[in-house]
């Protein structure tokens, strides 16, 4: 379980008139320290999912859990139209504001709840998620990528980038402090990361959900790569 309730911890984001990168940075958790990151950190990001998904101009994406639209802005020139779903009120009201592109529509959508929704999954082939596994349960997991893998065809590809890695658990918490930090969260059902995934669970549910999947490491140069993964998974025939 992820202990804390995401869904009323991330529509408490604020919705500001202006908003400069760092400031977006900084709503959707891009931090160090509680200090935005570098601009060039998140251009990393994007072309490491462009690379790994081989994106194309000819591509339909879906981004799951897009937040507010700044990864998905540098993603959508790769591709001809994203589909954005967050089930953040407040971050789609500012992805729509902020971060518009004619080839990108946001949509208020519960991933735990894809298939009730008034779109198809079917007119995609391709998806990218980060760092939403780690609001979900194993079970939430299965159901989400379950919907999405029934949508996509045959071959139709999902990154899933920026999974907590439970092997390295302490390599985030890597103090006496940060260590003590973690033990008090987790006894208070507040742990600040979320679901931290083995990856012989996950397989195990990619599996179930009717994927085949193989682990891509992240770039080294990215700032959470010393204790989180990333995974490719596409929809078996």
């Amino acid at each position: 379980m992820t202990g804390r309730d995401w869904h009323a911890y991330w529509n408490q984001r604020t919705v500001d008139p202006d908003i400069d990168t760092s400031a977006a940075l900084r709503q959707v958790g891009k931090t160090v320290l509680g200090n935005p990151i570098e601009a060039g950190q998140l251009q990393i990001l994007a072309d490491h999912i462009a690379d790994t998904l081989s994106l194309e101009p000819s591509d339909n994406a879906v981004d799951l859990g897009c937040g507010n639209g700044l990864l998905t802005s540098l993603l959508a020139p790769y591709v001809r139209s994203v589909l954005a779903l967050d089930y953040s009120v407040p971050l789609i009201e500012v992805a729509r504001r902020h971060f518009p592109r004619k080839t990108i529509r946001y949509e208020v959508a519960d991933l735990r709840n894809i298939g009730c929704r008034d779109f198809s999954l079917t007119e995609f082939n391709k998806a990218w998620c980060c760092e939403v596994l780690q609001h979900l349960s194993s079970d939430e997991a299965l159901g989400m990528l379950r919907e999405l893998l029934a949508g996509l065809p045959a071959g139709g590809l999902v990154l899933a980038c920026g999974i907590p890695d439970q092997a390295k658990l302490r390599s985030f918490y890597n103090s006496p402090e940060r260590w003590a930090l973690y033990e008090r969260n987790l006894y208070l059902g507040q742990e600040q990361i979320g679901h931290w995934w083995h990856r012989d669970e996950l397989m195990e549910i990619v599996g179930k959900a009717g994927g085949r999947m193989r682990f891509v490491e992240p770039p080294e140069t990215f700032y959470t790569s010393h204790y989180r993964f990333d995974v490719l998974i596409e929809r078996q025939p």
